[in-house]
């Protein structure tokens, strides 16, 4: 009877050891888990607080105005129309930027950016009126007076992308799960996307290219 009440407590302690080891390993993996989770979200939140930090900036540097005086009035267009090699150093940068970052920031934003894309494209086609055969600028002046009929889309356009990216600051920084923006081939335009005067300032486009 002495032996089996023995054996009883052997085993019995033996089953703590077993259960308490088991619950240590228990904690350690889910301790190791939490860390590795930690770890793996620190490092999306800084390579999305860059992505959103690289538009930002390059976004903003677009949309920077300066002037010229034009018929004694002073008459302001985004700097990057000052000469072929600006808008083309900044729209590559734009490109290779809003490319590098879009599996990083929210769909919201990838929509503003998808906008602005669009009005790019078409903004290149109509830039080629302006250039001779080493795609420099004929004319700088035309080119300025040109990025000046556009100013307004470029702040409406730019301002959509700065305020979608500084929401990001706002709120989305603090959640923990993320979703990268998906955007399907066939996305509509807003219905006031065609009024923008790119499109709708044809007849004042022409008479900047013909004017001497």
């Amino acid at each position: 009877m002495t032996m089996r009440i023995e054996i009883l407590v052997a085993v019995i302690s033996l089953g703590g050891v077993v259960v308490g080891s088991g619950l240590t390993l228990l904690g350690n993996f889910i301790q190791n888990r939490q860390e590795k989770n930690a770890q793996i979200h620190k490092l999306i939140t800084e390579k999305r607080v860059q992505a959103y930090e690289d538009i930002l900036a390059i976004t903003k540097y677009g949309a920077l105005a300066v002037g010229v005086w034009e018929n004694n009035q002073f008459i302001k267009y985004p700097g990057i129309f000052t000469d072929a090699s600006q808008y083309d150093d900044w729209y590559a940068n734009f490109a290779l930027i809003a490319a590098r970052s879009s599996h990083f920031i929210d769909q919201h934003l990838s929509y503003k950016i998808y906008l602005f894309n669009n009005y790019l494209v078409n903004l290149n086609n109509r830039l080629d009126n302006f250039r001779d055969d080493q795609k420099q600028f004929r004319d700088n002046r035309k080119a300025q007076l040109f990025g000046a009929l556009l100013y307004e889309d470029f702040r409406k356009l730019t301002s959509d992308i700065l305020n979608a990216a500084t929401n990001f600051y706002a709120s989305g920084i603090y959640t923990d799960k993320f979703v990268p923006a998906k955007l399907e081939d066939n996305t509509d335009l807003p219905p006031d996307f065609m009024q923008l005067a790119l499109f709708s300032k044809l007849p004042e486009m022409r008479e900047i290219l013909m004017g001497e």
